[in-house]
């Protein structure tokens, strides 16, 4: 109890306040092994999407408790702020420990052990074994991320990034390199190899050790298979024929060894992956391609081993049913929401081993395989069907971890920050500026490179799922703007010439039509039809000619020639648009490099590296639109708008077109009143009665002054309507008697009084904190009343995560948001209800008063 208490409560609460628990620790409070999956799997999809190298390294720690070095133990505890003396009386009788040898001749008279012959680690069924553990695996971590290893997950819009070195579960552990622009395979493995040998040399300083039969590297590695495709270079093999050339880097990635430091000093050399295949990794299959084959073996083989253990068990068919659903089914669950399999993979996942379970179960083989899945409310077997089980788990781990605007600087977000750049990246891949998961998966779908993000969308489409949540739209930057696969799939492109265009928008990093125009708006940029950017003199200025970060592209000529085809269609007379694009009114991914100063006249040519000014040439006389090369600049022009040139092998250039000042920034959202404000948070529905025409500042006031009292109260009245609920809320300042109330009802399956309940102290905390980002302050302090002490307790609990099964989940997870927003350090207190009825109403105290008031709204709602 004592080692549970100082080092498991108190020890890590302190890290975990203080931020010092890094974000790679998956077995820490709030996290599932689970949750450290999806990552690995996100991590791959963003290396197949951007086609750059990844290694992946799993280095798992032989006897991770036994092997610990109590010195280095003993630093680190004291590091994080436990007591010398808390840290002696752990380890100092795990170090002096004398072992006897008992057996059935009775027991040993000498031992060994003992303060001459003192014995290292932390000893299995210590409760202080996993916290100093998992320090000591911090400390590790930290000193690993100060050599620069680990990857950086980069969002493909905002730019905003997160570093992180793996995943850690306890002893289980995956090191990543690579994912930089510039890697390539050989510095990736470099990288890679670095890592493991400091990681070895870490653990080894603490006293562990790799165990090189536990350890294995997989290289993740894409190289273009000539079609416009991608391949993966080790599965080139399989394919290639006899005689036929070998590719340079699959010789290279053939000829690569990796090893690990072995306690003794040496090294040991450990299995290299091929991406078809994966090690079992906490209990999951992940693999480098993306594909689900292995994981779906793994539920095969155990609903295989259950049956056979049914079988020659002779259970009753009840007890059949109680196995399959709470022993069987809940291990089958584990994993996936991680799963990205197709549905078309789902469909026939477990038909096979359901098949052969179904006498079991006391049902007829020859039944159809739609009644068997069918719900036994519809008159159907009620078996588990993969694909809905899936799409549940997966909108489960959607709802537990997705935010529109995760901070990269938290790290309990940085699972929500990678969910939100794997969505970013679908969306630059479909080349829509709003939510992919409003479009149609058949049209849009084979536009994706599979990943979980893509499988979650055709699940969602497959079963009819309306998902609706927020998620920044990339708004458009011209006016008469519209995105070009709009104008694709609009002029009737449709499978793989819809493909194939979509292919050379993204080599040609564009979105907008404004991407591949003239500065003025009226001309297509012919190099972009005609053929790849980076072949152009463009090229030569950067190495992007886009904000966003796009995947590697290398179409075909009959690719290039088809975009031509179709864009022509919008320009059919010299390359001119039929609808010209206007002024710019947001800002533009596009990096312009040809800037008009309309102030002296001169051109700017922006490098990555540098600003060229050309002028005309005064001595000369030259009064022509050629400009010659002048000087090189610091600072751009205030005072410039971007242009179209022609350059000529002299090195002059010529103004040919000129456009309107860009917009840098985009115009900050400004709410005129408070409820604009309040409206603006979702949940229409609780306001529709609302009305607020006064200023409420006096809120502000009341709260700094502790004189706000709120209140809430829920109804639920069963005879009258069995699915809906009420709940009526009153903000009132006691010292001036201004107050704000509303009520409201839903209608929903879920409807009881606690329901309601729940429902009227969420508007209340939606309240204050819309009053407190509308002033600006930062609030606390308010005195909250409520005649529920579930509702008091819920809401005075910290939510890191919300389970699934848990009762009225949807109003914690917003409860969860709001918390991650404001410190919401309000009094909660209890009131009791209906004090009216044993007490006249002119005696009652201030909050039994809002509650009386509260509860005949709420009734009458």
């Amino acid at each position: 109890f004592c080692n549970k208490l100082i080092f498991g409560r108190r020890m890590i609460n302190m890290a975990r306040e203080n931020g010092m628990i890094p974000e790679e620790i998956y077995s820490s409070k709030g996290k599932t092994a689970e949750d450290a999956i999806l990552q690995q799997v996100l991590l791959y999809d963003i290396a197949r999407i951007t086609k750059r190298p990844l290694l992946v390294a799993q280095v798992d720690a032989a006897q991770c408790y036994d092997r610990v070095a109590l010195a280095a133990a003993s630093l680190t505890l004291q590091a994080f702020n436990v007591p010398n003396s808390a840290v002696q009386s752990m380890l100092r009788p795990l170090h002096n420990m004398e072992f006897f040898l008992r057996t059935g001749y009775g027991q040993s008279e000498s031992y060994f052990g003992g303060k001459e012959d003192g014995k290292h680690g932390l000893a299995q069924g210590n409760g202080a074994a996993p916290p100093t553990w998992q320090q000591i695996s911090t400390v590790i971590l930290n000193a690993h991320k100060g050599k620069g290893h680990g990857v950086k997950i980069e969002c493909p819009i905002t730019r905003q990034t997160i570093k992180q070195v793996g995943i850690l579960y306890v002893d289980d552990t995956n090191l990543w390199e690579g994912l930089e622009e510039d890697d390539d395979l050989i510095s990736t493995a470099a990288k890679g190899q670095a890592a493991i040998d400091d990681w070895g040399g870490y653990l080894g300083e603490t006293g562990g050790a790799l165990k090189g039969e536990k350890c294995g590297v997989t290289i993740h590695h894409q190289s273009p298979d000539g079609k416009g495709g991608w391949v993966y270079t080790d599965q080139q093999q399989r394919g290639q024929e006899e005689g036929e050339e070998e590719d340079p880097e699959l010789h290279e990635l053939s000829t690569m060894a990796f090893s690990v430091p072995t306690y003794a000093g040496g090294t040991e050399r450990i299995n290299r992956l091929p991406t078809n295949k994966a090690d079992n990794n906490l209990g999951l299959f992940a693999r480098p391609d993306g594909k689900s084959e292995q994981h779906f073996e793994q539920m095969k083989d155990r609903m295989t081993t259950w049956t056979a253990q049914i079988k020659s068990g002779h259970i009753p068919a009840r007890s059949v049913w109680m196995s399959y659903n709470g022993q069987l089914w809940s291990g089958l669950r584990y994993g996936l929401g991680a799963c990205s399999a197709p549905v078309s993979e789902l469909k026939k996942g477990l038909t096979s081993a359901d098949f052969y379970l179904l006498s079991n179960l006391g049902v007829t083989r020859s039944i159809t395989k739609e009644w068997r899945y069918l719900p036994a409310a519809f008159g159907g077997m009620g078996l588990y069907d993969l694909t809905v089980e899936t799409t549940a788990a997966t909108l489960a781990t959607f709802l537990q971890h997705y935010d529109d605007k995760p901070n990269p600087d938290i790290p309990e977000q940085h699972l929500s920050f990678t969910i939100n750049v794997a969505m970013r990246h679908l969306r630059l891949e479909l080349g829509v500026p709003d939510c992919p998961f409003q479009y149609d998966f058949s049209t849009w779908g084979h536009l994706a490179t599979d990943s979980w993000a893509k499988s979650f969308w055709e699940k969602l489409d497959e079963l009819g799922i309306s998902l609706d949540f927020k998620s920044d739209n990339i708004p458009i930057p011209r006016r008469g703007d519209k995105a070009i696969m709009h104008l694709m799939v609009k002029m009737g492109l449709r499978g793989r010439d819809l493909l194939r265009v979509n292919r050379v928008r993204k080599a040609q990093e564009a979105m907008f039509l404004s991407d591949i125009t003239t500065a003025n708006g009226r001309y297509l940029e012919r190099h972009l039809l005609e053929g790849h950017w980076i072949d152009s003199e463009e090229r030569l200025l950067g190495k992007h000619r886009s904000k966003f970060i796009f995947g590697h592209e290398y179409p075909t000529a009959a690719d290039f020639k088809l975009w031509k085809k179709y864009l022509l269609q919008i320009a059919p007379l010299n390359w001119m648009l039929e609808d010209p694009l206007r002024e710019w009114i947001n800002p533009t991914q596009r990096i312009w490099r040809h800037f008009l100063n309309t102030e002296t006249m001169t051109v700017e040519i922006h490098t990555d590296e540098m600003i060229h000014e050309y002028a005309h040439d005064e001595e000369a006389g030259d009064r022509s639109n050629v400009l010659h090369p002048a000087r090189h600049l610091e600072l751009s022009a205030i005072n410039k708008v971007p242009a179209t040139l022609i350059e000529y092998d002299n090195g002059t250039v010529r103004m040919k077109q000129r456009g309107h000042r860009l917009v840098t920034e985009a115009e900050p959202i400004v709410y005129a009143t408070f409820l604009e404000r309040l409206l603006s948070k979702g949940g229409a529905w609780m306001w529709k009665d609302f009305e607020c025409t006064q200023d409420l500042i006096w809120i502000v006031e009341a709260i700094r002054q502790g004189s706000l009292f709120c209140c809430t109260d829920g109804s639920y009245i069963k005879e009258i309507a069995v699915d809906v609920c009420g709940a009526a809320w009153i903000l009132y300042c006691e010292e001036t008697g201004k107050s704000l109330k509303g009520e409201f009802t839903e209608q929903s399956r879920w409807a009881d009084s606690y329901r309601g309940e729940q429902l009227g102290m969420l508007a209340i905390h939606i309240i204050l904190l819309t009053v407190e980002e509308h002033f600006g302050e930062s609030l606390s302090n308010a005195n909250i009343f409520c005649d529920n002490l579930g509702t008091i307790y819920k809401f005075s609990t910290k939510y890191a995560r919300v389970s699934p099964s848990a009762k009225n989940n949807d109003i914690l997870r917003v409860l969860r948001k709001i918390q991650s927003t404001s410190a919401l350090a309000h009094k909660l207190s209890h009131v009791k209800a209906h004090q009216d009825d044993m007490l006249r109403y002119d005696t009652l105290s201030l909050e039994a008063k809002l509650n009386v008031n509260c509860d005949s709204r709420a009734k009458q709602v």
